[in-house]
């Protein structure tokens, strides 16, 4: 199984057409749309992690020759940390619950299936379908719109989009 990590969002609250594809328009979305998106604690499952490793990244002009045990010290570090830390702050209080996690992917899957929040980064399990809470069932890479024997509740609320 190869895992990668996904928008997941429901169609009845966002067009797929204006689904975020660049971490600017994710970071713009969440902040016009306060409540909207939830990741989970990045200690307790990969798409939670996946957002905090970007937003250090981002937060470190995307230059991955900065990451390497070779050039790593505790200032370095630290240096890097800082401005992702201040991105995420930026974030919390347009996160669902003014900036809560949840305690992980399926929580996290829940509250969109539940429809109480209108995105998350999920897993993205290629060469997998599972069902989903709330009857979402992803035939990957995209979500399938229609039942199939693999996935018999299969509904067209949830998409996934990658994200540049």
């Amino acid at each position: 199984m190869v895992l990668q990590v996904l928008l997941a969002y429901d169609t009845t609250k966002l067009d797929p057409a204006a689904v975020p594809k660049t971490r600017p328009d994710l970071v713009a979305r969440i902040k016009a749309n306060p409540g909207q998106f939830i990741y989970n604690r990045p200690n307790k499952g990969g798409s939670g992690g996946n957002f905090v490793r970007r937003a250090i990244f981002e937060a470190n002009g995307k230059d991955p020759s900065k990451f390497t045990v070779d050039n790593y010290t505790r200032e370095a570090g630290d240096a890097m940390l800082n401005p992702a830390r201040d991105i995420l702050k930026d974030l919390a209080p347009s996160m669902f619950d003014g900036g809560a996690y949840t305690s992980g992917n399926t929580q996290s899957l829940q509250l969109l299936g539940q429809s109480a929040v209108t995105m998350i980064p999920d897993l993205g399990r290629i060469r997998r379908c599972r069902p989903l809470p709330g009857a979402f069932c992803r035939k990957p890479p995209v979500w399938s719109s229609s039942p199939t024997s693999a996935c018999p509740a299969a509904s067209p609320r949830s998409p996934c989009s990658a994200m540049a």
